[in-house]
């Protein structure tokens, strides 16, 4: 199995919905779309090269610190080393991995990245889509929200049973966050099962994403190709223009389902759908791939001073 499989799985139990960014040097922001392969977001274009840029009002939250670890899988013994003390600021770990996709995630100053308004962000996509501005693909995502971290250290197992051991110098023992440390940390022991990312300028660390459908003129769930193709048979002398579809009715469901109602220049309608990409969706995305595999069960995660347990 790919580690990366289980890697996603444990990201969005922890996260409450979100996905890793892998590898983490990969760029991605709101408003960028793309494909589902190999359990990892593949950026294909931007919305912002077909519409009003004014059309996606971006806001961004800055957040306290956040830790995320897996604990089932990944066993931290924190203990001086042979050339150190704790009381002098430097302070070692000896971390072992018992199964691949385990990870520590360390993160400081976070910024979440979304967007301020769905409803005129949904708006002018679907109308860049139904006009034929915007070539959506069937299998392709939208990214709604990011994550980035100023400053982060990851560490991944990508096969069981790997280990290794670092040694860093802080400022903080008794409240660590080690990646406060980032610049200043060195690995004794090196498992070549494992890799190690140090950050130390804004990085999207984590994403969520919807995915597009419709429903039909005759109101059955359908994918968009079905549905440009019957635009084409209304309109053979070309789609409409984005200025001549307007939007009749938009609802949502919190964070997780929406819908745009567009009224056609034939007075026809056409409603397009968009549903936040969860777990199933994203593995179903990844071909001959399925749940079957034995269920993760998170023990604790630590959001800023908050615990919370699965």
């Amino acid at each position: 199995m790919s580690f990366t499989k289980n890697l996603q799985k444990n990201i969005n139990k922890v996260t409450d919905g979100y996905f890793a960014n892998w590898t983490p040097d990969m760029p991605v922001s709101v408003g960028d779309f793309g494909l589902i392969s190999g359990y990892r977001f593949t950026k294909e274009g931007s919305i912002k090269k077909y519409i009003d840029n004014n059309s996606i009002d971006i806001e961004s939250i800055r957040s306290e610190t956040a830790k995320l670890e897996k604990k089932v899988g990944l066993k931290i013994s924190k203990g001086t080393s042979a050339s150190g003390s704790v009381s002098s600021g430097k302070i070692g770990f000896s971390l072992k991995f018992d199964d691949d996709g385990s990870f520590l995630y360390s993160l400081k100053d976070i910024t979440n990245n979304q967007l301020k308004q769905r409803r005129e962000a949904f708006e002018a996509i679907g109308r860049g889509i139904l006009a034929g501005r915007i070539k959506w693909k069937d299998e392709y995502v939208f990214v709604t929200e990011v994550k980035q971290a100023a400053k982060a250290l990851i560490i991944v197992a990508d096969s069981a049973n790997a280990d290794m051991e670092i040694e860093c110098e802080v400022d903080d023992i008794i409240d660590l966050n080690l990646a406060e440390a980032v610049g200043k940390i060195s690995y004794i022991k090196n498992s070549e099962r494992v890799m190690q990312y140090e950050i130390e300028q804004n990085t999207a660390i984590f994403f969520r994403a919807v995915a597009f459908s419709s429903n039909a003129p005759d109101g059955k769930p359908t994918s968009l190709s079905i549905v440009m193709k019957k635009l084409q048979e209304w309109f053979p002398d070309g789609l409409p223009k984005p200025e001549a579809i307007y939007l009749r009715e938009y609802t949502e469901e919190g964070i997780t389902s929406f819908s745009t109602t567009f009224s056609l220049p034939n007075e026809k309608e056409i409603t397009l759908c968009q549903k936040l990409v969860d777990i199933v969706s994203f593995f179903d995305k990844n071909e001959d791939e399925n749940l079957n595999d034995q269920e993760i069960i998170v023990e604790q995660i630590q959001i800023g001073q908050k615990q919370m347990y699965g």
